[in-house]
């Protein structure tokens, strides 16, 4: 542990053994979680157990090495510039990689670290400035008046859409967009979405970190202060060289319609700045095309018709043909991980079920 690492303004020997009574519920939830972890980082174990988030597939625990955990937390400090005493915000549940990953960056870097509870505004009730945090899409849309208060914001977890990116823009807070995964230990690559003249820059890879990509243009990540072994990804992208790209979407989503191979992803980007509502795009069988591409809208039925919504991409002029939604469905509730990530299959069987 760092000797400028503290919590909350105390060192850690101070933090542990304050009376937890006088706090409510849900914080003295949050800070007993936080002192789990940091047990658990000072046991003997060489590995971390970690619960990967289900956005993709089924959750899983993983064991995580100790070595490669600080290795990664290493490369975001030399990437964003965050030496010692950088003063950061938590506001991640840290029963998932990105919350602990935050602890094991301040612990491992010395950071001076506050902790925020995980919810929707942790800013809200904030006034202090600092110099790192990280947040996810969801976070951010809430907190937009309140970002100022960060100079540099990473957000993972889920892309960021056009409208998000838009509503940064003015913000003085620089905006980076993270590309990683539970078996990366967070991010690997980022890319500013602010505070740039480019609309859209390309993801660039951590120090120690080299990039590849199989016959489906996968891509595959040789980083091996984090993993021994390259890791292979189902994620679409476009290598500019062996440390940048451009993502593109996930292989196993692509729908083949009509015999045009359509990444939903790319139509998603294209209509964000048309639907206000949370949606996704994804594929349905269809007998004459092989799959018709649909867009799932997270509204009530009575909020809005579904005529409004054709008529809304009926209007849209840079959606090719075959991209066009053939059906729209209209759901109450989208189906969630813990962490707030859309869980596409399990909406889609669950709309499909009911309306059998």
């Amino acid at each position: 542990m760092h000797p400028d690492f503290k919590l909350n303004g105390l060192n850690y020997t101070a933090f542990k053994t304050q009376s937890l009574n006088e706090l409510t519920a849900e914080k003295k939830a949050f800070y007993s979680a936080v002192n789990d972890f940091i047990t658990d980082w000072q046991s003997a174990n060489a590995e971390v157990e970690v619960q990967t988030s289900g956005s993709t597939g089924k959750p899983k625990s993983i064991k995580l090495s100790k070595t490669a955990m600080r290795a990664s937390a290493e490369a975001t400090g030399e990437y964003f510039n965050l030496p010692a005493q950088t003063s950061a915000f938590l506001c991640l549940p840290v029963s998932y990689i990105a919350g602990k990953m935050m602890l094991v960056r301040a612990m491992q870097l010395g950071w001076h670290l506050d902790l925020g509870l995980p919810r929707s505004n942790p800013l809200d009730a904030n006034t202090k400035q600092y110099d790192f945090s990280a947040m996810t899409p969801f976070q951010v849309s809430h907190s937009l008046d309140d970002l100022h208060n960060i100079n540099k914001l990473i957000v993972g977890g889920g892309a960021l859409s056009n409208l998000q990116v838009q509503a940064v823009q003015a913000l003085k807070t620089q905006v980076f967009e993270t590309y990683g995964m539970t078996e990366t230990i967070t991010h690997i690559a980022a890319r500013p979405v602010n505070h740039t003249p480019q609309k859209n820059v390309a993801f660039t890879a951590l120090p120690q970190v080299s990039l590849s990509v199989d016959q489906r243009n996968c891509l595959q990540i040789d980083a091996p202060r984090i993993s021994p072994t390259k890791i292979q990804t189902n994620d679409v992208v476009q290598l500019l060289d062996a440390h940048s790209f451009y993502w593109k979407g996930r292989y196993d989503r692509v729908i083949n319609t009509g015999g045009v191979k359509v990444f939903p992803e790319v139509i998603e980007r294209k209509l964000s700045n048309l639907l206000p509502e949370r949606f996704f795009v994804a594929g349905l069988p269809h007998k004459d095309l092989g799959e018709q591409v649909v867009l799932v809208v997270e509204t009530a039925p009575s909020a809005v018709t579904e005529q409004d919504l054709y008529n809304r991409l009926n209007n849209m002029k840079n959606l090719e043909k075959y991209e066009l939604p053939k059906k729209i469905l209209c759901v109450a509730k989208f189906t969630e991980t813990h962490t707030g990530k859309v869980q596409r299959q399990q909406t889609l069987a669950s709309y499909l079920n009911k309306n059998a």
